[in-house]
């Protein structure tokens, strides 16, 4: 283990034998040029237009004022949802990228009143990415650690944005309730550059190097993830309960761990093409949309855009007024009418892949499966707001768990739009909802978490403060703002 810059990731000593596809993504001149015109313009002409509509001219019938988001916030989702929806992946690695987490880490690190260590940045057998402690602490004597899959369809590292909830997350766990806590924030690669299944590869071997080099119980571990990275982990777990050869690392690595103790699948992307009605029904509510996540699911499986949804950068002024650029998946898509069981054999690259468990969970079928593959007894914790394009899919697959007996606990949001249990910690006042029950507050989402890990924890740590049963503690609830 070493520190290191986090803009500048060293090759791995160990040769995990990831999937390549494509050549590193530049930005050329013309990219340059409308990434300033598709950052410019929301702000200097559509932006505060759609504000003044829905908050001034039309409030008393405006559905963003009746579901009680604030102008800040509703500027922030319709900000985003343009970003994604017009950028191309070199664009948006501009501002995703990891030069941009120094910023987020010390603002969050001065805002919370923690010390500089508490961040490690480390490259270690394959595995790089940072550790999130309290200093002089050792990860062997963790009560309890988490390894984070980040967001970002694939194809971007959105973990900055949930840099806050996790330095938030650690603090109450470790300062406020005596649970030696800790995270792993994985680094993968992405796609386009490099395809399925070297995301699952290197989540393979970051368990690994948890495992067999510090020597953490998978007793201890809690595999979370959000978005794709819910997708990551959901198919990392069936890969433990029935391992597919295409995901595999060196054998140096050591043997393969057992499943960890506990999941948390915050807004999971676990059906990367459905025709469910919130992917067209909460689209104007929510920081994604369907058409982005679409195209980045293709580019994880190395599969062509067809030509019914290709929107290439435009200077257009109708294309970047528009509110939705990039087309939804066709219903003739050719992986749709595939009713036959998937076979591991069979994978390579391309469209076939989304009828994979290990590419779209969603496809898995098999509830014995499911129950082998997923932390039992309410250990399985899945997350989602009413108001995001994902909730019929992720409401879906909650229930499949239920049928497989797996027993998940659920933490749902009914005005909350994608992730927010991370970006209510991050993105200002998205917390901020019509709601008269008790997510009506900022810290919602952590103290939730927290309530979750203590509940099933807690007992382990050194200085126990019992919590109810609830999946909030009684402790943390606070008063709505």
């Amino acid at each position: 283990m070493s520190a290191r810059p986090l803009a500048t990731i060293p090759p791995s000593k160990i040769k995990l034998g990831l999937a390549t596809a494509a050549p590193p993504q530049t930005v050329s001149t013309f990219q340059a040029l409308h990434f300033a015109f598709a950052l410019v313009l929301p702000f200097v002409v559509s932006l505060p237009f759609k504000l003044v509509k829905e908050y001034v001219l039309a409030r008393w019938w405006s559905p963003y004022v009746a579901i009680g988001r604030s102008p800040k916030a509703h500027a922030g989702a319709l900000f985003s949802a343009h970003f994604f929806g017009r950028c191309s992946t070199s664009q948006s690695r501009l501002v995703f990228n990891h030069e941009a987490y120094a910023g987020i880490f010390s603002k969050t690190l001065s805002r919370l009143g923690l010390p500089s260590d508490w961040v490690q940045h480390v490259d270690s057998k394959g595995t790089t990415g940072f550790w999130m402690a309290p200093p002089g602490t050792k990860r062997s004597e963790d009560d309890l650690v988490m390894l984070y899959i980040h967001g970002g369809g694939f194809t971007l590292d959105c973990g900055g944005g949930g840099l806050p909830f996790h330095l938030e997350l650690a603090k109450k766990l470790n300062l406020d309730q005596g649970l030696q806590y800790s995270v792993f924030h994985l680094d993968y690669q992405l796609a386009p550059e490099f395809r399925y299944p070297s995301q699952l590869i290197e989540t393979l071997a970051a368990y690994h190097y948890l495992v067999n080099t510090l020597g953490i119980s998978e007793d201890r571990i809690v595999l979370a993830g959000d978005s794709a990275g819910g997708n990551l982990a959901t198919a990392f777990l069936l890969h433990l309960a029935r391992p597919n050869p295409a995901i595999k690392v060196p054998a140096e690595l050591g043997p393969t761990p057992r499943r960890p103790a506990a999941a948390i699948l915050i807004s999971p992307f676990n059906n990367l093409v459905s025709f469910t009605p919130s992917r067209s029904s909460n689209a104007a509510y929510d920081i994604i949309d369907d058409g982005s996540c679409f195209q980045a699911a293709l580019k994880y499986v190395n599969a062509p855009v067809p030509a019914s949804c290709r929107s290439a950068p435009s200077l257009n002024p109708f294309h970047l007024a528009r509110g939705f650029p990039n087309a939804p998946p066709p219903w003739d898509f050719p992986f749709i009418t595939e009713t036959r069981p998937f076979e591991a054999e069979e994978e390579g690259s391309g469209t076939k892949l989304m009828s994979s468990p290990y590419v779209n969970p969603s496809r898995c079928k098999d509830l014995e499966w499911w129950k082998s593959a997923m932390p039992g007894e309410g250990k399985t914790l899945v997350t989602w707001g009413g108001k995001e394009i994902f909730a019929d899919d992720d409401e879906e697959m909650f229930g499949v768990l239920e049928k497989a007996g797996v027993a998940p606990s659920k933490l749902y949001k009914d005005l909350g739009a994608h992730d927010w249990v991370i970006f209510d910690s991050s993105m200002p006042e998205m917390w901020k909802t019509a709601s008269k029950g008790p997510d009506n507050y900022r810290e919602y989402g952590v103290d939730s978490v927290a309530g979750f890990l203590f509940k099933h924890f807690g007992n382990s740590a050194s200085s126990v403060k019992r919590s109810g049963e609830g999946v909030i503690p009684e402790s943390t609830v606070r008063r709505r703002a």
